[in-house]
């Protein structure tokens, strides 16, 4: 495994019981989100952490020192299809980041002191799939009992 990338993990044991703890106390709220691999390609694609040879359509990934991706959560207040994400009350955004100075600042329209010469549209990821529509039901965290 490459020494840049994390490895911190938490043990399934914890990560299920967190999961109950948020799925008994927001019943009517998404339990997971899907994330498509492309989104998080382009996103990192923007942040430079990820480019792409423009003859062979190869992907290089770069150094991954003090880059991030925040995620806000959102409501829907009224809960129609927008997009890839469904309503359910809830979503969950996405956003490439770049260290400015010790600040991970947001790469989205409108903020300033971020290079956003590479984004695409807005910079906000919105084509999370959520739970309950888009789940493993046989995965440990699903619904923990």
């Amino acid at each position: 495994m490459d020494s840049n990338l994390s490895t911190l993990t938490i043990p399934v044991k914890q990560a299920k019981d967190w999961a109950k703890e948020w799925q008994t106390a927001n019943t009517n709220c998404a339990k997971a989100f899907l994330i498509p691999a492309s989104d998080l390609i382009a996103m990192l694609t923007e942040m430079g952490v990820v480019t792409k040879d423009a003859k062979t359509g190869t992907l290089t990934v770069g150094s991954t020192v003090d880059q991030g991706i925040r995620a806000y959560v959102g409501i829907n207040p009224d809960n129609k299809k927008r997009g890839m994400a469904e309503g359910y009350g809830n979503g969950l955004f996405l956003v490439g980041t770049e260290d400015v100075k010790g600040v991970h600042k947001d790469i989205v329209e409108g903020n300033t002191g971020v290079d956003l010469s590479k984004m695409v549209g807005t910079g906000v990821y919105d084509f999370i799939r959520p739970c309950p529509s888009n789940c493993d039901i046989t995965s440990p965290l699903y619904d923990p009992k």
